[in-house]
């Protein structure tokens, strides 16, 4: 459904202001979406390829380091949400505060609301169409790691699992290409730029109703707010749906009130 893939995009667009299963979906790559392998003149002379550390170190510098990070308690962001096909168009607010709190509120047409919350124990959807859904099993771990405030805000950089496949690219970016465990059993690639050192694509495994799914994330537009570089354009392709999220307000430290992270269906 548009609205279930919708919600993954977000859930996954939050972790950045980055669901999981074991790993035994394969991607389905089309000329589209591939990542293409280095021209023949790109790869005449053999290239040693950099560590996972000396990777993550790079991308650490370019993203702003965890000292950084740790000087926010709190965040906030807003922006829009449209498909592809412009058929859905609307506003999303994340709000983050540590240790481990989410809160996302979807504006759909028609004055509906959509609600994802996690207190860091629990977490839950509040549709307006079916009440309250309580996240379950995998989902839920998954959900709680991704709800660590700063391992959110920095992710990639508690990725410390895994090895470097090779050289591609990802549109103009020549990219390295990373094999990652965020936990065992499961098994996800990011890309990072080769001069930038920041991460431009991700291919994850989500859960849905259907099973686990490849979902690839496409980042760009990274902007620098109060010492950080913050990707403010997330393209999200999933089974052949295509979301795009775009930010417009990003903030820290704002008053969080508790009271956001309680069970309501009320706007």
């Amino acid at each position: 459904m548009k609205h279930r893939a919708l919600w993954l995009t977000v859930l996954a667009f939050a972790a950045w202001t980055a669901p999981a299963s074991p790993a035994r979906a394969q991607a389905k790559v089309t000329p589209a979406n591939a990542v293409e392998k280095p021209k023949a003149d790109e790869a005449a002379a053999p290239q040693l390829l950099p560590t996972v550390k000396e990777i993550l170190a790079k991308f650490e510098a370019a993203s702003g380091d965890r000292a950084q990070w740790k000087k926010f308690t709190s965040r906030q962001a807003r922006g829009f949400f449209q498909t592809e096909d412009a058929a859905i168009f609307g506003g999303i607010e994340i709000l983050s505060k540590a240790p481990d709190k989410v809160f996302m509120k979807v504006s759909l047409p028609g004055n509906l609301l959509l609600r994802e919350v996690c207190d860091g124990k629990s977490a839950w959807v509040e549709d307006p169409f079916g009440g309250v859904q309580e996240l379950t099993g995998v989902s839920l771990q998954d959900r709680i790691r991704r709800a660590d405030f700063y391992g959110s805000a920095s992710a990639i950089l508690f990725r410390s699992t895994g090895k470097v496949l090779g050289t591609g690219r990802v549109g103009t970016h020549m990219v390295y290409i990373v094999q990652s465990s965020p936990r065992e059993g499961l098994v996800e690639k990011i890309y990072f730029d080769v001069d930038s050192g920041l991460v431009v694509r991700e291919d994850m495994i989500a859960e849905s109703e259907d099973g686990p799914v490849v979902v690839e994330n496409y980042l760009d537009d990274y902007r620098q707010v109060d010492g950080i570089r913050i990707p403010f354009r997330m393209r999200r392709v999933e089974k052949g749906a295509v979301f795009t999220i775009r930010l417009t307000q990003l903030r820290h430290n704002v008053p969080v009130d508790d009271a956001l992270f309680q069970k309501r269906l009320s706007p």
